[in-house]
């Protein structure tokens, strides 16, 4: 009725309901007159014309970010938009239903959710509170807003380490752990199959995060450090964190060395057993598939390249160091070849290093001396001399004069080791002369070998 009759009516009515009255328009006696210009222009201040709305609700809650522990205690809040009375309820998923909140005024309510206070722990999931109420003027609220909670247990501790990737394991081997990749890739699996992998690396006392990546689906995970680490033994883990931020514990380590200095090689030598000829350290042999030695690190790849870069044959030193490589036949040396040899290193990491070159000289050709010197008998007196000239031999060539008795096999046999030729009928040493030989003797058949 104080619509209807109301003449110059502005008050502000925006939290009133006129409930059915007049249908759901204002009355048109409202619409007129002095009251006109405030239904035109302040609508803001209408009441509800017809049905009454129910009373809204906010809710909110003490968790960051409602992941929830079964050990979470969490304090969730309703706030209505009108008295209730006599209180409001909750309910949380199949745990809770319609229990009463404790009253903080007409209008706000609070619970507090000890989520495993029932016994026993709840099982992850999601749940969903909701509050009914009614207002003191006879509304119901009937729950249509809610907070929902993700229930997530700790990650359980990896059960195994994280595993250096074959492309990471640098050197000879791609499973020893052994590599000069500075950002090296692990891979692995954990459970739960969601989460961040976060990867540990531990040296010299010292533990940082170098890394960090969500699980696929399956809970795989590939990961690798951010930033270069420097040359040292590391020990590598990883652990998992879930959605909720709860850490697992650290899982097996792996332990992994990282060094990117090359050892400095060595020239490598000519064997004593190939460097054949007057000397056994000039490196002039007539031996065309030469064995050439030398020391390394242990177990490093040794590749013998020509000095044309051009690979020749390889090895790999021992548990000691020492290797020793002969030329193969296929690939025998030519007279004409330079014949200069350098290493490359290849060590248990994968760092090369060359050395610098060994400079062979390879001569398969007898000499062919122009002059015969003892190619007739020649009758020497007792304490006399004689004089034996060979011609165009080289100027390293070496004469010897030796009685006709000696066989080439023996007769080189001694020149490599004298002790081991103890049969030869002679009455007086040998004799290694340069080109020209005097030579004063008894009477003996002579005979010239040149070297």
């Amino acid at each position: 009725g104080v619509f209807k009759s109301a003449a110059a009516f502005n008050q502000d009515l925006s939290r009133w309901c006129v409930k059915s009255i007049f249908g759901a328009t204002p009355p048109s006696e409202f619409s007129s007159s002095a009251n006109y210009a405030w239904i035109t222009s302040n609508p803001s201040k209408f009441p509800d014309w017809g049905e009454c709305p129910a009373p809204s609700v906010t809710l909110t809650d003490t968790d960051d970010d409602n992941y929830v522990l079964n050990s979470s205690v969490v304090t969730i809040t309703a706030t209505f938009s009108a008295s209730m009375s006599p209180t409001a309820t909750i309910s949380i998923g199949s745990v809770i239903s319609d229990l009463a909140m404790t009253v903080v005024s007409s209008s706000t309510f609070r619970y507090v959710w000890d989520v495993d206070a029932g016994g026993g722990n709840l099982a992850d999931g999601i749940y969903s509170a909701t509050v009914t109420g009614v207002s003191t003027d006879g509304r119901s609220y009937a729950g249509t807003d809610s907070i929902t909670f993700t229930l997530l247990s700790p990650p359980s501790t990896p059960s195994s380490g994280p595993d250096l990737d074959a492309g990471s394991d640098a050197g000879p081997s791609n499973t020893d752990n052994l590599t000069n990749v500075t950002t090296p890739t692990f891979t692995g699996t954990v459970s739960p199959s969601t989460g961040t992998v976060y990867l540990y690396a531990e040296v010299g006392g010292s533990t940082s995060m170098v890394a960090s990546v969500t699980t696929a689906s399956d809970g795989s995970y590939t990961i690798s450090p951010t930033s270069a680490l420097t040359s040292g033994s590391y020990q590598f883990y990883v652990t998992i964190e879930n959605a909720a931020g709860d850490t697992s514990g650290n899982s097996p380590p792996v332990n992994v060395t990282i060094q990117t200095s090359p050892q400095a090689p060595t020239v490598p030598t000519l064997a004593t057993v190939s460097d054949l000829g007057i000397s056994t350290t000039d490196n002039i042999t007539s031996d065309n598939t030469p064995t050439l030695t030398g020391t390394a690190s242990p177990n490093t790849v040794i590749n013998i390249y020509d000095d044309t870069n051009t690979f020749v044959v390889s090895s790999t030193s021992d548990s000691s160091g020492n290797y020793s490589i002969t030329i193969p036949d296929s690939e025998s040396l030519s007279d004409s070849d330079n014949n200069d040899f350098y290493i490359e290193l290849v060590d248990t990491f994968g760092n090369t290093a060359t050395s610098t070159l060994l400079d062979l000289t390879i001569d398969t050709a007898a000499p062919s001396p122009s002059t015969s010197p003892v190619a007739t008998d020649k009758k020497i007196a007792a304490s006399s001399t004689t004089t034996y000239t060979v011609s165009d031999i080289a100027a390293t060539d070496q004469v010897w004069l030796v009685p006709s008795t000696v066989s080439n096999a023996d007769l080189k046999a001694y020149l490599v080791d004298p002790s081991s030729v103890t049969h030869l009928p002679l009455t007086r040493t040998l004799q290694n002369k340069p080109q020209g030989i005097t030579e004063q003797s008894p009477h003996l058949a002579l005979e010239v070998f040149i070297k």
